[in-house]
């Protein structure tokens, strides 16, 4: 999800943030939380889209802290 003030871009049919999520899938699958793997996708990305990772909820350390879509 993008800051409030900024739009996501696509580029051929693909959001900019799903491309560099499969990259950084790609070159490290075994990432564990998904703070995690939204800091490795926000360091990717072009300063125009700003990605951050809100949590829903409560909180539940056992989860967040789990391989990323182990589930």
């Amino acid at each position: 999800m993008c800051i409030r003030d900024r739009l996501a871009t696509e580029s051929l049919g693909h959001g900019r943030f799903t491309d560099t999520m499969l990259e950084v899938l790609g070159a490290s699958p075994q990432i564990y939380g998904y703070k995690a793997l939204m800091d490795r996708i926000a360091s990717r990305m072009p300063p125009e889209q700003t990605p951050k990772y809100w949590r829903v909820g409560a909180e539940d350390a056992s989860f967040e802290s789990q391989l990323v879509f182990s589930v």
